[in-house]
């Protein structure tokens, strides 16, 4: 069907009541009224671009029309925030993968969607320009180290000195913990906070941790030395306990924190349930647990409305968090619960679609 949408010069107008949309017809000359194509519009003399596209939307959507999106030049042209835009289709959700453009995509005034002024507020620009600054300050922060006076200097190094010590001390006490089971408190706690955690050992990743931290050591002995006062030397400690704390996260705890913030160790128990490469309907999911199934487990999900209904996907997944579970719905069976490995308070269901009599 086609929607008939009033156009009034180079504005947006809806038809008024009792209006209809002239076509070229052919037979009947042109300029002939078509009576069968719907109006959108209740009088108002002007609308923008959002008000028209809503009720678009809204047309098709009661009507279960498809829709086919593609801007043109245009605006676009004139607001100088034109690109491309990368999706990824999958039933039922769209993935934006990227954009790239020549123009900037930041331009308050340029980027308005429809025919509004879109002009930051002076919170919003107060805080972004807090954003912006904060690169700059730490640097003038850091050259200002120096000028202090040598009483404040000293107690801002034996703090950096003592707490990023305590800091390195704890990463290596709890990898040791993880790795050989000894302190077995530390171990404890790993195993109660990430269930099922298997600890790996890569020597690359202990050489680099090992690296750094005798590079740490070696600077406190030089920080400490009674040799010649640089000007620069007040920010050394600060700097390489940031560097050092930095460098053993990604190192020694990487894959403790991959394991309880990753959704892969999730999909792997799902895994165990459903074959890889089988479609799952999800019609509830949440756009992110869309995402881990297709990469992690290399699933097919179908998370439109109607997923669920005849003739689709043989499983079906429900994510559900602190409400009690639902029934299934008609023609479908549960056959396993899961959840995640660092958070209980989410349950994972998945049913089995029940063959017909």
């Amino acid at each position: 069907e086609d929607v008939a949408i009033g156009r009034g010069g180079d504005r947006e107008r809806a038809l008024g009541p009792g209006e209809q949309r002239r076509v070229a017809d052919p037979e009947a000359g042109t300029g002939a009224v078509d009576q069968d194509l719907p109006v959108i519009g209740d009088g108002q003399a002007d609308v923008g671009m959002a008000a028209r596209d809503a009720r678009v939307f809204a047309f098709a959507a009661n009507r279960q029309l498809p829709i086919a999106v593609a801007m043109a030049g245009g605006y676009g042209r004139d607001l100088d925030v034109t690109g491309e835009v990368h999706l990824l289709f999958r039933p039922g959700v769209v993935f934006v993968e990227g954009t790239a453009s020549p123009y900037s995509l930041m331009k308050a005034s340029k980027g308005a969607y429809g025919e509004s002024a879109g002009e930051w507020t002076a919170a919003e620009a107060h805080g972004f320009s807090k954003m912006l600054a904060l690169p700059g300050m730490a640097v003038l922060a850091a050259f200002a180290l120096p000028t202090m006076s040598r009483s404040l200097s000293a107690a801002i190094d034996w703090f950096s000195m003592f707490f990023f010590t305590a800091c390195a001390i704890t990463v290596w006490v709890i990898y040791a913990a993880v790795q050989t089971g000894v302190p077995a408190q530390p171990a404890a706690n790993v195993a109660r906070l990430a269930p099922g955690f298997v600890a790996r050992f890569s020597l690359l990743e202990c050489a680099v941790a090992v690296l750094g931290t005798l590079a740490w050591l070696w600077l406190l002995r030089w920080r400490t030395g009674r040799h010649r006062e640089a000007v620069w030397k007040s920010m050394v400690l600060p700097a390489g306990g940031v560097a050092l704390g930095w460098l053993l996260t990604m190192t020694l705890w990487l894959p403790i924190l991959d394991y309880a913030r990753s959704s892969r160790a999730w999909t792997e128990r799902v895994s165990a349930q459903v074959p890889r490469q089988a479609c799952i309907a999800g019609p509830e999911l949440a756009t992110v647990t869309v995402a881990a199934l297709e990469h992690f487990g290399r699933y097919r999900v179908d998370a439109r409305p109607g997923a669920a209904g005849p003739g689709g996907c043989n499983y079906l997944m429900r994510v559900t968090r602190g409400r009690p579970k639902s029934d299934p719905p008609p023609g479908w069976q549960p056959f396993a619960e899961l959840r995640r490995p660092t958070d209980r308070g989410e349950l994972t269901t998945i049913y089995r679609r029940v063959a017909p009599p």
